[in-house]
């Protein structure tokens, strides 16, 4: 650094809301990575960047039109949750998963592409990248936009 430059230590506005990979499981079998479009990868950090702006107050109220609301795994196709996640060694987990649509178009596959995962004080961890919106039973959503039940 030119002498008589001090650097300036950015610390994270703890109100707003941070994303993290840390607990992403790209090779789950029912939320792979590579079931990710790059439409819907580039969606997903446009979002990411938009919602950093947001406080985590905002980002929880689920009076929204984004689909941003808890997630009940025993009402869906996962009802063990993020059952390979250990949270013994970490201070961070807990019980509330939480999910978000990212924008797409009514009835287009775009409309059901979803991020789930769970919040600890102002960080969203993102666990499972749902192109598909695979983690709800297969409803007439899945059948208007011809996905197959997993069923069939």
């Amino acid at each position: 650094m030119p002498r008589g430059i001090t650097r300036q230590e950015v610390k994270p506005n703890p109100n707003r809301v941070r994303f993290c990979f840390d607990y992403l499981q790209p090779n789950h079998p029912k939320f792979p990575i590579s079931a990710c479009s790059k439409e819907f990868l580039q969606t997903l950090l446009c979002d990411i960047v938009r919602y950093g702006e947001w406080t985590v107050g905002h980002f929880k109220d689920m009076n929204n039109n984004e689909h941003r609301h808890l997630t009940n795994f025993k009402e869906t196709s996962e009802p063990d949750g993020f059952s390979d996640i250990d949270p013994t060694g970490d201070d961070l987990w807990t019980e509330e998963a939480w999910q978000f649509a990212l924008p797409g178009t009514y009835g287009e596959a775009s409309a059901g592409w979803r991020i789930h995962g769970f919040i600890v004080d102002d960080m969203f961890h993102i666990v499972w990248l749902d192109p598909e919106h695979k983690l709800c039973e297969y409803t007439e959503f899945h059948e208007a936009r011809g996905l197959q039940s997993p069923d069939a």
